[in-house]
């Protein structure tokens, strides 16, 4: 008697096993970015810095994207000859955003949006104009550029498919076990 139960209650355990449902799996990265963030150090008046960046959404769908610009400096981003900042798309050459540093920083800029497995390249110029003059001379300033996309911060995986049955297989198993063992017990009692 005590095998019968042994081998009921092994194979409840394996159906369990074999029935519970395994959740799709999900890419941790959303998008590749290179360089992943640009810092740019101040030009010296007349004087430009260029740079490229570009980015890969890595998933089948559509994302958005976004450029998120931070930076700090005191001198050079006020007064009456600022840092002036301009972003084209790179293969259109469309203008982004043309204006003052200070204006573009702590703003994000939100970007085309990028299809599944698409590249997006944009290029960037910071210009100190040439009329500034030895007020500027040796400030310094930090921007930053980073691409963002909004689903980055999503940590909920409720819309992944569950793949498998329910849990309703579960169940089932443990009734089955439950009326073996209740069945095994009331025959034992019968016959003693």
């Amino acid at each position: 008697m005590k095998k019968r139960m042994i081998i009921i209650l092994g194979v409840a355990l394996a159906a369990g096993a074999v029935l519970a449902p395994i959740p799709a799996a999900a890419s941790g990265e959303l998008i590749d970015a290179a360089p992943t963030l640009v810092e740019l150090a101040a030009p010296a008046p007349g004087q430009s810095q260029e740079w490229t960046m570009s980015v890969r959404n890595l998933t089948d769908g559509e994302l958005p994207i976004a450029l998120a610009v931070s930076g700090s400096a005191e001198r050079l981003f006020d007064g009456p000859y600022p840092l002036e900042l301009e972003l084209t798309e790179t293969g259109s050459g469309q203008p982004l955003y043309i204006g003052t540093a200070a204006a573009a920083i702590d703003e994000v800029l939100l970007l085309p949006t990028l299809a599944g497995h698409a590249d997006y390249e944009l290029s960037g110029s910071v210009t100190l104009p040439s009329e500034a003059g030895n007020e500027y001379q040796e400030a310094t300033g930090r921007l930053s550029f980073e691409f963002r996309t909004s689903a980055d911060d999503a940590s909920d995986e409720s819309g992944l498919a569950s793949t498998g049955p329910s849990v309703w297989p579960w169940l089932w198993a443990a009734g089955i076990a439950f009326l073996a063992g209740t069945v095994a017990l009331i025959r034992r009692r019968r016959t003693s």
